[in-house]
């Protein structure tokens, strides 16, 4: 009977080491893709390239352009909480008010969510990092799935919204290697009625769908207004920021460089290029053939590695720190519980 025992118990202590190490574990091998693609950009930059972005772009442009990265990334903290609300799992819908997840807990996670996903791509790392902290956080599997859903389709919500008025606005020649079978000002109208259909289906219907073996229904009207409100504004802040860094002598529009950008986020997510690497720069060299492309793809350099790679490496720091607080929890806890059964 003894022995029975002792085996029962040795299973949940096996359990809870594996649990204890998978976290750091799983921290420790973003941080080092993290590095890797770090090092790869390195690689790719020439010093003539970055001493390029840097002359063409005024200091006060440089301030202007971190701040709206990081509004960009506090705004796009909207996402999940919208995301949280709809699954259901805020305090606001939760009885017990110490239940539910805190503004700081979705703030951390959507953070290193899309840092890591814009970078080395979504279903690579923005998908596991939200399974990894959401589930650990105590919401069911079939809510994680509906969450993540709900972020996804609130990128292409606000690509409908965002990227259908500037490219129905104006004109944006793009390159063949695109293959697009209309041209950009048709594709925005395109855009524009996808969005009417949403809006449509948020308002009237209210059948629920299977997704996953979950019944799901499209978000209510008051939560489809704030969730394209969100998303639009997250877009805009990034396009605005690529802007703000190109050189100021280019013959492009405000709204011809947001399509253009929002064309190439747009591919970047259908091909899950990281970053829309080489698609940018196509697409802006051949609405910007007049310019200096010396100076157009230093200051997507620049942009790069103001929105890419600094928080990027800021999230694989975030990660360490955070899987790593558990550990020394958790080393305190046996140690204690060790000294007790000494004594």
């Amino acid at each position: 009977m003894q022995s029975t025992t002792s085996v029962n118990d040795a299973r949940p202590n096996r359990l809870s080491r594996v649990q204890r190490f998978a976290g750091p574990l799983f921290g420790l091998i973003l941080f080092g893709i993290a590095i890797s693609f770090l090092y790869k950009k390195t690689q790719e930059i020439t010093w003539d390239q970055f001493v390029a972005g840097l002359a063409g772009i005024p200091a006060g442009f440089h301030l202007l352009a971190a701040i709206l990265v990081a509004m960009n990334y506090l705004v796009l903290t909207g996402n999940d909480m919208l995301a949280v609300r709809y699954v259901g799992a805020s305090r606001a819908n939760r009885d017990d008010a110490s239940a539910g997840l805190s503004y700081k807990r979705i703030l951390t996670v959507s953070f290193m969510g899309y840092a890591f996903g814009n970078n080395v791509g979504a279903v690579a790392a923005g998908v596991p990092i939200r399974i990894r902290f959401y589930k650990s956080w105590g919401l069911a599997t079939g809510q994680v799935v509906a969450l993540i859903a709900f972020i996804s389709l609130s990128f292409w919500i606000g690509i409908c919204s965002t990227a259908g008025v500037a490219l129905s606005l104006v004109e944006v020649p793009t390159p063949e290697s695109l293959n697009l079978p209309v041209t950009s000002r048709i594709l925005g109208f395109l855009l524009l009625s996808i969005l009417g259909v949403y809006v449509a289906a948020c308002i009237w219907w209210r059948h629920p769908f299977r997704l996953a073996g979950l019944q799901l229904r499209p978000p209510g009207p008051q939560l489809m207004v704030l969730q394209i409100a969100v998303a639009s504004f997250d877009l805009m802040l990034a396009a605005t920021t690529l802007y703000v860094l190109l050189p100021s002598e280019i013959p492009a529009t405000y709204p011809q460089v947001v399509g253009v950008y929002l064309l190439a986020l747009a591919a970047a997510m259908i091909t899950q290029v990281p970053g829309g690497l080489g698609v940018l720069e196509a697409i802006l060299l051949s609405l910007l053939a007049t310019a200096d492309k010396a100076a157009i793809l230093g200051s997507l350099l620049i942009f790069r590695i103001y929105y890419y790679v600094v928080p990027l490496l800021v999230a694989a720091i975030v990660l360490v720190v955070i899987e790593a607080k558990p550990s020394r929890k958790n080393r305190a806890v046996t140690i204690d519980t060790h000294s007790s059964e000494d004594n």
